[in-house]
């Protein structure tokens, strides 16, 4: 990997998001699982790295301050948390933002930004530094997994109009990691030309740039639903996370 010292690395953490699949009108990063917040074990692998130099919250408005006290004293990095928008696009423009005027940057370094779903609290320290060292040389890079199962294209009655194969589909992932700098001016660009995404990725794409895929990780799943959670508690039990209390608010 590159020279750590001639690099800066931040973490825009869009979670101003609610969960309604969850049942509930709260912050899916709020939930808990094996004692801890899913905000909290989202950005533990990148922490205890090593390889992050700022942290951005974005969070709505009514959450602020709950998030605040959450990560009173911890990660041991600078630490920001702004106000969300409509879509995530918007969100996460909010977070480039905020760091575009943040003064600390060293100005002889190089400066990528990773964006990570708030969610996602199985991401490895092993598929974090893959996909950063992997950013480092590319400029861009994103976790994905081929589509383990057969993929039907529909029409609107939800009849299969055609079988897609699987040999060049993706399913993306996060953190997806990019230069800080090129990230910013796409997501500006999208902005004022009226784009939204569900990715950076795309954002990125829509300025013609390319983007390395790198494998992720089947374990390194986004919370959604409440079998999710059922889940991510079961998997982080088995790597050696013990609590007597199951996942909830």
């Amino acid at each position: 990997m590159a020279d750590r010292e001639l690099c800066q690395v931040a973490a825009v953490i869009p979670a101003a998001g609610i969960g309604r699949r969850m049942g509930t009108c709260a912050s899916k990063a709020l939930f808990t699982l094996a004692g801890q917040s899913v905000l909290h074990l989202s950005l533990q692998a990148m922490v205890e790295s090593g390889w992050l130099d700022v942290l951005v919250i974005v969070a709505r408005t009514e959450e602020m301050d709950t998030i605040s006290a959450l990560l009173a004293d911890w990660p041991p990095v600078p630490t920001a948390i702004v106000p969300g928008g409509a879509e995530r696009s918007d969100s996460v423009r909010a977070g480039l933002e905020w760091l575009a005027v943040w003064p600390d940057w060293l100005h002889e370094a190089r400066h990528f930004v990773a964006v990570h779903d708030a969610a996602r609290p199985l991401l490895s320290r092993v598929l974090w530094e893959r996909i950063l060292g992997e950013a480092l040389r590319e400029g861009a890079a994103i976790p994905g997994l081929s589509p383990a199962d057969t993929v039907k294209q529909v029409d609107g009655g939800g009849r299969v109009t055609a079988t897609v194969s699987r040999e060049n589909l993706m399913s993306v992932q996060t953190p997806q990691v990019f230069v800080f700098e090129k990230l910013l001016e796409a997501h500006r660009r999208a902005h004022q030309e009226g784009h939204q995404a569900t990715d950076d990725a795309q954002i990125w794409e829509m300025s013609g740039w390319s983007v390395k895929v790198v494998p992720g990780e089947r374990e390194n799943l986004k919370v959604t639903t409440p079998f999710d959670l059922v889940l991510a508690e079961a998997i982080l039990r088995q790597r050696g996370f013990a609590h007597e209390s199951g996942p909830g608010l």
